[in-house]
Order: structure tokens, then C-alpha cells, then sequence
């Protein structure tokens, strides 16, 4: 055994008032420990014979072992199953202060009370898998969501009966306020059934020409469409389509264009709107990276801003309200998705 290994592991300590020496010993294992303690006051009891000064040949100091060292039962200190249970709390807690400090600073809003604005509509939590065109099939609660939609058209209603038009259907432009905020294309949808439920005319424009989601969706990629009307070859009744939604026409994205802001500036909005439909709804992109949805504002009647839930802070809602009600004609309301049932009921 090495001397640097007994140093470092032998502790020696005179309890106070006595003439005690305790002689602990960490080791590897309990019979080690046990060994050299005992080795260890038994070389101090011949070192002190052998070293104290002697009268009338007697030593003026005698050492004497009077409990020797036993065999360790266990390791001492906490033991690892008591160091894991503390490491876990630990972990916990540090997790838990993290989530705090994440949450503190994250401020979008994830209840309707929080937009800051009163919300013309609630709609549930989407499950995933994208929009669906057998019946109201975009929730957890297929049923629940058609009455979510339901009491959108009629909240829609109650706003247009306070807003009478002369003549001509309503053209409902559906937006979101950020690329995050993408349930534009299911609310269209949604809404289209909720309005030809009641027996009114509905067509649905596919006025996001970047992604094109709703033909996608319908099943009009590549034929005539928006991008038609809009260059004057074509009218919108000419070129819209029945869809598999009952009383639910669809004016897709018609042929491509190569500059799609362009293609809307420079041509005619008027033809989009089908004088024979009760209600028009424009599917359009998002409005706070590109200019489209601005420019399709125009003819418009009503504005539709989608925010779901824990996608913007009420702040950034605010500022892209503030900034559509300066750019478009008609101010927006705002309609939340991805609502907690119990935020609903």
C-alpha cells in the first residue's frame, strides 16, 4: 500500500475535552477499510512506544487501542439510490424552472379572452392530417366542429343583417396574420358547407396563387380558373367548378403565371365575384409577408383574419390589424382555431 493512497484516504480526529484519537478510512472496499484502520492504530501504538520520552526506564506516554475498527455494513454517505432520487428531483426542478422562464417570455396567445380583440368565432382543435372534404371531418369532434362552424356563419349573418348590401352576394376574404397561422384553407372550407347548408349559393376562390392549397385540394389543378379571369380570357361561371361539397362551386387557381403579384395588379378583380352566387369565399395568403391579400381587399366585402391558437402574441395581432385596416377596404374580424374545447363550452 502506498503512502500518497494512506494519506489521502486515512483522517485522524480528537473528539474535544478527551485524549481520544478517531482514525477514519475511506477504501475501495469494507474489508480494506477495516484492515487498515487496524493496521494503522496498531503502528501508531509501537511508534509512540518506541518514541515517547522515558522516566525511570517507564514511557511518559502510552497509546492503547480501545475499540478497533469493524467491518462497514454499507457504503457511507446517501447511497446511489438515494444520490439518483435526488439527481431526478434535481433534474426536474432545474426543467421546470426552464419551461417557467420559457413560458414567461413566450407571449402568443393561447385563449380567445387574449387576443385582445372579441373573436367573431371559435373553432376546436384540428387534428392533423390537413383539411377533409367528407363533411366537417377537420376535428377531433367531427360533429362539434360543424356546430363550431355553424355559429361562425351565423355570428357572419348577424354582422351582415346589422351591414345590409344593396344589391350582389357577400365576398368574404379569409386571411391569416403570419405563415404560422395556417387554418386559412379548412375555415374556407368549413364555412363554404356551413352557408350551402342553408340553401345559399357558395363559391370558393382559390386566391392564394403561390400555394394553390384549396385546388389542390378540390381537385382543379391545371384547368382554367383565377389567373383566367383575371387576364380577361375567361368569366368566372365559365370556368368554376362543382365540387364534391353539395352547393359549393370552387374557381381554382386557373394556369400558372410567372409573376403572381403582378398577374393581380395589373389585371381585372371585378370578374372574381359570381353575380349568381349568394356567397363568395376568397381563400388568400397570409397578410403580413406578401401583398395578395391586400389586393384581393378590394372586392371584398368582409374580411376574415384565422389566428389559431399559439401562433401570434396579441401584440403582433394587434400590429397587423392596425396595419390591414390602413391598407384594405374592409376592416377584419377575427376568428380563432385550434380552441380548447373548454375554452368553447
Amino acid at each position: 500500500m502506498r503512502e500518497p493512497w494512506l494519506a489521502k484516504s486515512i483522517t485522524a480526529t480528537v473528539p474535544t475535552s478527551t485524549v481520544l484519537l478517531d482514525i477514519t478510512v475511506e477504501a475501495d472496499t469494507p474489508e480494506a477499510a477495516e484492515l487498515t484502520a487496524n493496521a494503522v492504530a496498531d503502528r501508531m501504538v509501537k511508534v509512540v512506544d518506541t518514541t515517547a520520552p522515558k522516566a525511570a526506564n517507564q514511557p511518559a506516554l502510552k497509546a492503547t487501542v480501545i475499540s478497533r475498527a469493524v467491518r462497514p455494513g454499507a457504503a457511507s454517505g446517501l447511497g446511489l439510490p438515494v444520490l439518483l432520487v435526488l439527481g431526478v428531483l434535481g433534474g426536474l426542478a432545474v426543467g421546470s424552472l426552464a419551461v417557467w422562464a420559457l413560458m414567461a417570455r413566450d407571449r402568443r396567445v393561447r385563449q380567445p379572452q387574449d387576443l385582445g380583440v372579441e373573436p367573431v368565432g371559435l373553432l376546436r382543435v384540428y387534428r392533423s392530417g390537413g383539411p377533409s372534404t367528407q363533411g366537417w371531418k377537420l376535428s377531433a369532434d367531427p360533429a362539434s366542429l360543424g356546430e363550431d362552424f355553424r355559429g361562425l356563419r351565423e355570428s357572419l349573418e348577424g354582422v351582415w343583417r346589422d351591414i345590409p348590401m344593396a344589391e350582389g352576394p357577400r365576398v368574404l376574404l379569409v386571411t391569416s396574420p403570419s405563415h404560422h397561422a395556417d387554418d386559412r384553407t379548412d375555415v374556407s372550407v368549413g364555412l363554404a358547407q356551413a352557408f350551402a347548408e342553408t340553401g345559399s349559393r357558395v363559391t370558393l376562390v382559390d386566391g392564394d396563387l403561390r400555394s394553390q392549397t384549396l385546388t389542390a385540394l378540390l381537385g382543379t389543378a391545371g384547368q382554367p380558373g383565377f389567373t383566367d379571369v383575371v387576364k380577361g380570357t375567361s368569366s368566372t361561371r365559365s370556368v368554376s367548378r362543382d365540387t364534391r361539397l353539395p352547393g359549393v362551386r370552387l374557381l381554382g387557381a386557373g394556369t400558372g403565371v410567372s409573376n403572381v403579384g403582378e398577374a393581380l395588379s395589373s389585371g381585372s378583380l371585378d370578374g372574381l365575384v359570381d353575380p349568381e352566387s349568394d356567397v363568395v369565399i376568397i381563400d388568400a395568403p397570409q397578410c403580413s409577408k406578401v401583398s395578395d391579400a391586400t389586393i384581393l381587399s378590394s372586392v371584398a366585402t368582409d374580411c376574415l383574419m384565422v389566428v389559431p391558437m399559439g401562433t401570434v402574441s396579441a401584440d403582433e395581432l394587434a400590429a397587423v390589424l392596425d396595419r390591414w385596416s390602413a391598407v384594405a377596404r374592409p376592416p377584419s374580424m377575427v376568428v380563432a382555431t385550434k380552441v380548447a374545447p373548454a375554452d368553447i363550452l
